[in-house]
């Protein structure tokens, strides 16, 4: 009678300890209204239909326009930052990865000793072999690789935004600076003119 009672406490700790999956969560709904009053006057995004590309600044045609962007990323402490980040938060995902796998390892040493009471030195050789694997048993491995992956994920967002932010402050700033010399040169022409 006490084993069962023993079987069975060990069973529910085991089950009080389970995490539940991921793929159990479901979002909970949200009542929306079919229209807004306002959505005459907006227009639904579609980015999968914009077909722009990554160069987005080249629709311009200005090759100085195309210079400039070319040496911002290249020198933009913030970008490198950026993309480091992206590269630990690669590395940390890899890492936890890993974790599901087994783990083999191996060892050798050479020992030489020359004891007074011995005849000759004597060599011992050695070689050794470990092998060893965690079961996630509590799902902790599993939910530190989804972890690993949305942090990835965001890692590689925020660079995306750095990159994107860069080269439109840069487009701004050029396209300011043409606007700037167009009117200072229509002024000019004005002047010229009365």
């Amino acid at each position: 009678m006490a084993g069962v009672l023993a079987a069975a406490l060990a069973l529910s700790l085991l089950a009080a300890c389970q995490t539940p999956p991921t793929s159990a969560y479901s979002r909970p709904g949200v009542d929306l209204p079919d229209a807004f009053a306002e959505s005459a006057l907006w227009k639904r995004a579609n980015p999968a239909a914009a077909d722009v590309p990554q160069a987005w600044w080249v629709l311009y045609g200005d090759d100085t326009l195309n210079a400039l962007q070319q040496r911002v990323a290249l020198n933009n402490l913030n970008l490198q930052a950026s993309v480091a980040q992206w590269r630990v938060a690669q590395a940390a995902l890899a890492s936890a990865r890993a974790s599901l796998s087994p783990t083999l390892g191996t060892t050798a040493q050479v020992t030489r000793s020359d004891a007074p009471t011995s005849p000759a030195p004597s060599t011992v050789y050695s070689l050794g072999l470990a092998a060893s694997w965690e079961i996630d048993l509590f799902g902790r491995l599993g939910a530190s690789v989804d972890a690993a992956q949305a942090r990835e994920q965001a890692s590689a967002a925020d660079l995306a935004a750095v990159r994107l932010a860069l080269h439109a402050s840069a487009a701004q700033t050029y396209l300011a600076l043409r606007a700037a010399e167009a009117q200072a040169d229509v002024i000019e022409r004005s002047i010229a003119a009365f």
